[in-house]
């Protein structure tokens, strides 16, 4: 028997039967993720479960594990979160939920998708790269780190 986690991907709905616990658990994921920036309760309101966003969950085991937040508008769309609980980093699960992302996006016919991360996500970075990321700017955030502003042309 294989014992392998079940990995399931799929798009954020107020009207899913779990979309309560699930929203619970994406702002767990979120705050631990982004604490150490400070990143709180109220901003996982404000930036994260707003109506303007697709949210795209990384369930296995069907527990919310990580998840995709994107604002869409026309050709264009935005990444303005992603978080991976800690217990599964580095297993492959980040670039299936990115490689899910890219294939919605252009059934949806987006042509770019930009975002901006920060130099202190290493991990992140890597994976933004690793995908085809081209780093078009950066900045000084308030609070000293660099910002770096990515995008990537989908190609179909």
């Amino acid at each position: 028997m294989d014992n392998s986690p079940i990995c399931a991907i799929s798009i954020w709905t107020p009207c899913d039967i779990d979309s309560q616990k699930d929203l619970e658990s994406v702002k767990k994921i979120h705050i631990l993720t982004y604490s150490e920036i400070g990143q709180s309760d109220e901003t996982f309101k404000t930036d994260v479960a707003t109506s303007y966003s697709t949210i795209f969950l990384l369930k296995i085991n069907n527990c919310v594990e990580g998840f995709l937040s994107l604002e869409i508008n026309g050709h264009s769309a935005y990444g303005s979160w992603i978080a991976i609980s800690p217990s599964i980093l580095g297993k492959g699960f980040g670039i299936q939920l990115m490689n899910y992302v890219y294939e919605y996006l252009k059934n949806n016919q987006v042509k770019i998708i930009s975002l901006t991360t920060r130099n202190c996500f290493r991990s992140a970075m890597k994976i933004y790269v690793t995908n085809d990321f081209d780093i078009i700017g950066m900045q000084i955030g308030m609070d000293g780190d660099t910002m770096i502003n990515m995008r990537k042309i989908i190609k179909y």
